[in-house]
């Protein structure tokens, strides 16, 4: 399947299309003038399905922006050196990439920290968090680093969070439990250069620049001071916030 680029883009460019089309009818609107019916046609067959084919756009259109942001590329390359296991990059930092592009802002927003999850039920203790944070420091000094074993989340998520919760038992499931859909998204850089892709919520609200609050730990309120604080509205004013 083709990549999309800024030129190929039915509205001149993913950052300029108008308010109220969303990235996915830009996207079907560009693969309706590179394909036939009959291309599109034998393609959602295959696959089985709309839901798989733009599952398979937006997968390619996430690597596409993740490849071209320098900074992005420097914390996979660096956690890759470190390789702790089940490691993923993700959350703000995935979301801010992708959303700074689409809105075709010159520059970054600043990123508070970066992710690093990973999953070691061997050894519970800060220490690994702490050496693996320091390594990381010295390889991408100009980035702040979190650095957290989704394995011993539990022994602290009370105290911190107030309430307790059960232990992960892998990143995924952690990286599952983010607060919004559009943050349970993360990347691994794999040692032939792809890129592992995890979205249990799927891309579609990241891509369309929805913040909808996943409900599976997060309460109402937390949700809402959370948009508030990060000052969703004013960084992307494109962006829709759910309301619950």
């Amino acid at each position: 399947m083709q990549k999309v680029s800024q030129r190929d883009c039915p509205f001149g460019s993913l950052s300029s299309m108008p308010r109220g089309i969303s990235f996915l009818t830009a996207y079907i609107a560009f693969v309706d003038t590179r394909r036939t019916r009959e291309q599109t046609r034998a393609t959602v067959n295959s696959k089985g399905g709309y839901e798989v084919l733009i599952s398979h756009m937006l997968n390619e259109q996430l690597e596409q922006i993740i490849r071209q942001d320098d900074r992005l590329m420097r914390v996979l390359r660096a956690a890759h050196i470190l390789d702790l296991p089940d490691w993923y990059i993700g959350a703000g930092v995935i979301r801010n990439t992708v959303w700074d592009y689409l809105h075709g802002w010159p520059g970054r927003s600043p990123v508070r920290d970066v992710d690093l999850a990973y999953f070691d039920n061997e050894d519970l203790s800060e220490v690994p968090e702490m050496q693996a944070t320091a390594r990381l420091c010295e390889i991408v000094p100009d980035v702040e680093w979190d650095v957290v074993n989704q394995a011993r989340v539990h022994l602290w998520h009370e105290e911190y969070f107030g309430h307790a919760i059960p232990p992960y038992q892998s990143s995924e499931e952690a990286i599952s439990s983010w607060p919004e859909t559009a943050t349970c998204i993360a990347v691994r850089l794999l040692p032939d250069d792809s890129l592992l892709i995890y979205a249990p919520y799927g891309l579609t609200d990241l891509f369309d620049m929805v913040l909808r609050r996943n409900p599976t730990k997060v309460t109402k309120e937390q949700y809402q001071q959370r948009y508030m604080e990060k000052r969703i509205k004013e960084k992307w004013p494109r962006a829709t916030i759910i309301e619950e």
